[in-house]
């Protein structure tokens, strides 16, 4: 069922809650013999039925399967969501079986499609994705930038089409969603539209790239399994095992943690009552192994691929390990040769002088061979970076041309 105006329920639903407490929505979300209660950020309660989440969401169903307090007498328990009455009004309405709300703006097709991913809700996600295609001609860019993000190709390529159609004058536009899209999809947007044969595109996912250097940082496994890292992490005499996402377990020194990370010391110091500790991160192996042959006296590696260096200095800093961050800079000056490379891991690492410095070298290369020139780091920085180095050779070309 479809709605091409809403109602007056969700513009009550959406007024702000008076000072004195959380408010009651209305019809159908404040049924008597409801036993669920979800309270939004802006404090209206939606009383409704908890079968109809758990049919809709299995993150719901795992939370709402767990043993719920015996206590009636203060109504049905109350579960507080990070989102504001509007989104949570329209996912429920595109849940239950009434009238379906109309997303006409992307702000709500943002934040409902946000929320619809985080909860896995499949129905409510392709309501939204449905909402962001009757955007598109009136708002292709950001619409484009959306399908990207969460690898929605129709969407993406009826974006694309819309945006070719209007492009003339309107080249290296930016939006807010471009921060969240890689500049490989920007790039491919780019070369769609200058394209005499645009069906052979794919927007949303470019070439596939690993993590790391298999001859600098080990190779990374995608299987589920338990394994123990190679040399020099495989002695199980070692006081600390850490486990990575990937299921690695690395053995190494608490006296070499200590050292070189006090992040890695305060985890230890947390995690001291058993004789040897586990400590679980959110790295996979490949990364972890640099960080800790940083760690270790004698286990600089020779050099760490430079698409493995974005993922490596995060590590570097959330553990701050400086003997990685130091490395990792001056292994920069060796990519100075492929400045496009260099000014992309730059952008995406935060290093701004450096990002400059390649920007300049840049200069030296046509147009149309920079805007032609596929790297795979494309897939790592925001397109908004990539955007303004174009944005920035403009202004560069322009400034030469008027003296």
């Amino acid at each position: 069922m479809s709605s091409d105006d809403q109602d007056t329920d969700s513009i009550r639903t959406h007024s702000p809650p008076p000072a004195s407490g959380p408010v009651t929505t209305t019809s159908p979300f404040n049924s008597i013999d409801a036993d669920l209660i979800l309270r939004s950020s802006d404090q209206v309660e939606f009383q409704i039925h908890r079968y109809a989440m758990t049919m809709a969401s299995p993150v719901f169903q795992d939370v709402l399967s767990l043993p719920q307090p015996a206590d009636t007498l203060n109504g049905p328990p109350v579960v507080d969501l990070p989102e504001d009455s509007r989104t949570l009004y329209t996912i429920l309405r595109i849940c239950y079986p009434v009238l379906d709300p109309k997303i006409d703006t992307i702000e709500l097709a943002r934040s409902v499609l946000d929320a619809a991913l985080k909860y896995d809700m499949v129905v409510v996600v392709d309501y939204c994705k449905r909402a962001l295609r009757s955007l598109a001609k009136s708002q292709p860019l950001r619409v484009y930038a959306i399908a990207c993000t969460i690898g929605a190709e129709t969407t993406a390529r009826l974006a694309a089409g819309a945006y070719a159609k209007w492009l003339e004058g309107l080249s290296n536009q930016r939006v807010a969603e471009f921060e969240d899209m890689s500049a490989g999809c920007y790039f491919r947007l780019m070369l769609y539209c200058r394209s005499s044969r645009p069906e052979l595109f794919s927007f949303c996912h470019g070439e596939r790239i690993s993590t790391t250097s298999p001859e600098a940082c080990g190779n990374a496994s995608s299987e589920e399994v338990l394994r123990t890292a190679p040399f020099p992490f495989d002695n199980p005499a070692a006081g600390v095992i850490i486990l990575t996402k990937d299921k690695m377990q690395f053995h190494v020194s608490e006296s070499i943690l200590i050292l070189a990370s006090p992040v890695f010391k305060e985890m230890l110091h947390t995690n001291s009552n058993s004789e040897q500790r586990t400590l679980e991160v959110d790295d996979d192996s490949d990364t972890i192994r640099c960080i800790l042959l940083f760690c270790y006296p004698f286990g600089i590696p020779e050099t760490v691929a430079i698409e493995a260096v974005p993922a490596v200095l995060r590590a570097a800093d959330k553990y701050q390990v400086e003997r990685a961050k130091w490395f990792l800079r001056k292994q920069w000056e060796m990519f100075a040769s492929e400045p496009l490379r260099a000014y992309l891991l730059a952008a995406a690492t935060g290093w701004k002088e450096e990002a400059g410095i390649a920007a300049r070298a840049l200069l030296e290369v046509t147009t149309r061979d920079l805007q032609d020139r596929y790297v795979k780091e494309l897939e790592r920085a925001s397109a908004s970076s990539y955007i303004r180095l174009l944005e920035y050779r403009e202004k560069c070309i322009e400034v030469t041309c008027s003296r």
